[in-house]
């Protein structure tokens, strides 16, 4: 479950009701609990404050961590620069 359908959980609301009380679309919440977008700075602001703290922008990235140093090599191996120029 992620934080922010875990938080509108905690407040007893559905998405909808979230979404109509605080002035977002019920589109934006469900594309920001599956991960298909993140809040804009102003509304992840209001996030955090509405949620005191619980809610980070760090919450929204769902990109993979990438921890072993054979994969960061092996990434790094595969940058180029715009011009076409391996890195």
């Amino acid at each position: 479950m992620n934080k922010l359908d875990e938080f509108i959980k905690r407040l007893g609301l559905t998405v909808k009701e979230f979404a109509d009380e605080h002035g977002f679309t019920r589109g934006m919440v469900y594309d920001w609990i599956a991960g298909r977008r993140r809040p804009s700075g102003p509304n992840m602001d209001y996030l955090y404050e509405i949620s005191d703290g619980f809610l980070t922008a760090n919450d929204f990235y769902h990109g993979k961590v990438v921890n072993s140093p054979r994969k960061r090599g092996e990434l790094a191996s595969n940058l180029t620069s715009s011009d076409g120029v391996r890195l």
